[in-house]
């Protein structure tokens, strides 16, 4: 799960699995409840907070987003019959590393990216 910026954002009852790098992602620091969820089979870990990566056990300590009503979340591993092939198939996948991948790339210059840019900047935003 990803959430944007402003969302009110409940999660009870739910079984998340397999996920390619991280359960639940908050790069936006929203609020999340979470209550009664399974979480299994994530590559990394079970939440993302911006960019700290919290396990489920110590998510309502470390955590700056998650609700204080969050409660009875677990981290298990899940025990299913699946086809051998998709076994193989699902463990011999690539999982790309988004960060190495993106190193070399540089953004454009254009207008357009100049202008998209401007707020990042301190001071004023002064147009020619």
């Amino acid at each position: 799960m990803d959430f944007d910026q402003s969302v009110r954002a409940v999660a009870k009852n739910n079984v998340f699995a397999f996920a390619e790098r991280h359960i639940i992602y908050n790069p936006r620091s929203t609020t999340i409840l979470l209550k009664n969820n399974v979480m299994a089979a994530s590559v990394d870990t079970e939440y993302l907070e911006f960019d700290t990566s919290i396990p489920l056990d110590e998510i309502e300590d470390e955590s700056d987003n998650i609700h204080d009503d969050s409660e009875g979340n677990e981290a298990k591993t899940l025990n299913l019959a699946v086809s051998p092939a998709w076994l193989k198939l699902y463990g011999s996948r690539v999982l790309v590393d988004r960060n190495r991948a993106e190193a070399d790339i540089s953004a454009q210059k254009s207008r357009a990216n100049e202008l998209r840019g401007m707020p990042l900047r301190a001071g004023k935003v002064a147009f020619p």
